[in-house]
């Protein structure tokens, strides 16, 4: 009934074509219900196929060996249209037959031109139109690869007469398009898992597996006026999450404005931006595209406060330093910052990372002036070991306070 009532007369599937798909591949059949009444909420059923595209041929029978999953319907009941359930279901289908059905490598399906951008949102590709005929109107077939995630690796801040400087980080483009900071779905549960609960958990073991010091997620949530295209941006260390990654950001510009070079833009659309805007913990930053390849990031001042005396003091002893070596301690933000005397200080330290790991804090700064005839104004070094990393080779983050330092002229910023 449910079939029968989501499409027209000559494109539904009739009782008896819905009980053969059931019998042939009942693993692929799925029914969602109402967990407090019972009804029947939704339907999303599929058959195996060899073929590369879809044909009305290869969507007919069902292949056991097929290593191609062909997606027949998607549908909700209409009391429950537009309140994100269908997109719950598929991505909790697809969850399911990723890890039950190792052999298949991809899903395809074909739809109508106004419901391209739902299967886009749910990370399938358009395919263009389909040699399916079915019923009166055009269809289109889209296409997601089951058990592929590209992963681009980028040194940010690098200097490009010295190979493999700068700061690595690694970027992924998550396939969907749902948000999870600004504007969130109705939180779904299907099967007693969250409609996020799975691809959190992948994220994690993803940044755990890459190993860098962040590795960032972006969620794409479509282009806007003036060239500008729109993400979500998180940041996960190899053990947590951290509220703001200044080289993460600058790598993930990178990355999306390489077009093919990454495999992170398949359509190309992100390379065709001129701005880049991403809705963080944080706040919203933004990423210009400047002459020369250049990239302007725009991110928030963080001011300086006073602190816990009991707990800068701490963070000294930890760092190894002499505490008359020390001009100022401040906490900012989730950050400590210690002002040493000389560059020399900075540059000498040797924490006691355990001791240093003991500290409530993302991280801790340990800066000076630079010297009169330094080419820059400041030196700075940088210690994360309660989110897994010990030292960072340069932390774009931490000059959201440190620029006050650096305003004083005009020249630049070095990294310890």
């Amino acid at each position: 009934a449910l079939e029968a009532a989501s499409y027209p007369a000559d494109e539904a599937a009739s009782p008896d074509a819905m009980r053969a798909r059931r019998e042939a591949a009942g693993a692929l059949f799925w029914l969602a219900l109402d967990a407090q009444g019972g009804q029947v909420v939704g339907l999303i059923n599929g058959t195996l196929t060899s073929a590369d595209s879809l044909t009305a041929e290869s969507m007919h029978a069902h292949e056991p060996e097929g290593t191609t999953l062909c997606i027949h319907s998607v549908v909700t009941h209409q009391r429950f249209q537009r309140q994100g359930l269908a997109r719950a279901v598929l991505r909790r289908y697809l969850d399911i037959v990723a890890e039950s059905q190792p052999a298949i490598q991809r899903v395809l399906l074909i739809s109508k031109e106004y419901l391209v951008p739902f299967y886009e949102s749910c990370g399938f590709s358009s395919l263009g139109k389909s040699k399916v005929e079915h019923g009166q109107d055009t269809w289109y077939e889209l296409g997601l690869e089951l058990r592929r995630s590209s992963v681009a690796c980028l040194n940010a801040f690098a200097d490009p007469r010295t190979r493999f400087s700068g700061n690595p980080a690694a970027v992924v483009v998550l396939p969907f398009t749902t948000r999870t900071l600004a504007q969130p779905e109705p939180q779904w549960v299907v099967d007693e898992v969250g409609l996020d609960a799975r691809c959190e958990e992948w994220m994690k073991n993803v940044a755990a597996q890459m190993n860098l010091s962040e590795t960032a997620f972006l969620r794409d949530l479509g282009s806007a006026e003036g060239g500008v295209h729109r993400f979500e941006l998180r940041w996960l260390a190899p053990t947590s999450e951290v509220n703001l990654c200044g080289h993460a950001t600058l790598a993930s510009a990178g990355a999306l404005w390489a077009g093919g070079l990454t495999n992170l833009d398949p359509t190309g659309a992100y390379a065709k931006a001129s701005t880049f805007e991403f809705e963080t913990r944080s706040g919203l930053l933004r990423a210009y595209r400047r002459d020369g390849g250049n990239t302007e990031l725009d991110f928030p001042l963080i001011p300086s406060t006073e602190g816990d005396q009991a707990v800068l003091d701490t963070v000294v002893s930890a760092l190894n330093i002499d505490p008359a070596q020390v001009e100022k301690a401040l906490k900012v933000g989730s950050d400590y910052l210690v002002h040493a005397r000389s560059r020399a200080v900075v540059l000498g330290a040797a924490p006691n990372f355990s001791e240093l790991a003991k500290v409530e804090a993302r991280a801790v700064s340990l800066t000076a002036l630079a010297d009169e005839d330094d080419p820059f104004d400041f030196v700075t070094r940088l210690f994360g070991p309660s989110v897994g990393i010990n030292e960072d080779p340069f932390t774009g983050s931490a000059c959201c306070y440190l620029v006050s330092c650096a305003a004083r002229s005009r020249r630049r910023v070095a990294g310890g």
